[in-house]
């Protein structure tokens, strides 16, 4: 069952669902470029619908200009970004659990990286907020996935959530909502 706006026929609309049950909260109607959250309310117009970069380009832009990074970039597809961090006892805090910040670290990068792979390569594109839910403890002999979609995109601000998972697990160990500036054109 989906939710679409008033006044549009089956036809004028192409429907994203995934198997996940995260996704199958969303409705993207694309012929106007509107996300609708399954209970009718408008979340982002004028979306960009044009195709994403892949995976391939997102992880080679990430390699030439964050070559410090550990984080990489596991698939692109369906509007959503989902990228994996290699956990070892640099990300643990005292407890034996992942760190905040490595979480943090986590979700900004797989934010970054959905804005960009919607808008094209625009390196100048800054975080401006991130809020974090620490949902529940991760494992720490498992890498950290993080899936992110865009909310809405703006031409000045992007907005994007990102859920984290311990590798293997379905249930979120955190979700987080990340603002990007991004610049001027010309």
């Amino acid at each position: 069952m989906s939710c679409k706006p008033n006044g549009l026929q089956d036809e004028e609309t192409a429907i994203y669902e995934s198997n996940d049950a995260i996704s199958s909260l969303w409705t993207v109607v694309l012929d106007n470029a509107t996300l609708v959250s399954r209970f009718g309310r408008t979340i982002g117009r004028n979306m960009k619908t044009t195709a994403m970069l892949s995976a391939e380009v997102l992880q080679q832009f990430m390699d030439e200009q964050f070559p410090q990074s550990t984080i990489t970039v596991d698939r692109a597809d369906g509007g959503a970004v989902w990228v994996r961090q290699a956990i070892d006892n640099a990300h643990l805090r005292p407890g034996g659990t992942v760190s905040g910040p490595t979480m943090m670290a986590t979700a900004d990068c797989a934010a970054y990286l959905v804005i960009l792979a919607h808008i094209g390569i625009v390196p100048l594109a800054v975080t401006t907020n991130l809020n974090i839910n620490f949902l529940r403890k991760p494992s720490s002999d498992q890498a950290i996935e993080a899936r992110a979609t865009l909310i809405k995109l703006g031409k000045r601000l992007a907005l994007s959530e990102v859920y984290l998972f311990s590798a293997g697990d379905s249930d979120p160990v955190a979700q987080s909502i990340v603002t990007y500036a991004i610049p001027a054109v010309g």
